[in-house]
């Protein structure tokens, strides 16, 4: 029970923190790759029981391919817009 209110609590601190750094997109990417994080710490501490190696492995590995899609977007972006700023993107929400 310990872990489920914790795992609640982090889960709301993420995307509040999500929602805080939606202007800039590297702060975007990072908070996207605290969660990961935090899904992989969990992941590890209650999959040791079941002998879910192989399923960290697929989450790391997934992971990996979502950081550098996100910076080969950031990049692409500040190639063509000149800065990082999601307002830049011009999107409505």
């Amino acid at each position: 029970m310990y872990f489920y209110n914790y795992y609640l609590i982090e889960i709301l601190l993420i995307m509040l923190m999500i929602f805080m750094f939606m202007e800039n997109f590297l702060m975007l990417l990072i908070s996207l790759e605290f969660m990961l994080m935090f899904y992989l710490f969990m992941f590890l501490l209650i999959g040791v029981e079941f002998y879910m190696d192989w399923m960290f492995l697929y989450l790391l590995v997934m992971g990996v391919c979502e950081s550098v899609i996100g910076i080969s977007l950031m990049i692409s972006m500040v190639h063509m817009y000149g800065s990082q700023s999601m307002k830049a993107l011009n999107l409505s929400w």
